[in-house]
């Protein structure tokens, strides 16, 4: 973890904030944090990571959806099954649109 968060340290002095290697940190501390127990810090990394995803490459790239269905299983972890439930979907309709226009 501690070597992910210097990773983000130096994407974000290197790259900018808001950029895709930031992102990917982000993305990266959410798994570590999720695999620790530690759900609802890494639901706030795969939130940060999703938002910089969808100012990036938009709603309908397969990284938002991989971050909607990350989020999904931490929701269903907490038995907040309603916002896994939508987590879920969001992840397969980004899936099913990309899967159409290849």
């Amino acid at each position: 973890l501690e070597a992910y968060n210097k990773g983000l340290e130096l994407a974000i002095k290197y790259f900018g904030s808001g950029s895709e290697k930031e992102a990917n940190f982000y993305y990266s501390i959410a798994e570590s944090l999720q695999d620790q127990g530690h759900a609802i810090q890494a639901l706030e990394n795969f939130q940060k990571s999703l938002q910089i995803t969808l100012t990036i490459h938009g709603p309908s790239s397969s990284q938002a959806a991989e971050c909607y269905n990350a989020m999904g299983t931490i929701y269903h972890g907490q038995k907040r099954y309603i916002k896994a439930l939508e987590s879920y979907k969001k992840s397969l309709n980004i899936l099913k649109k990309l899967v159409q226009i290849t």
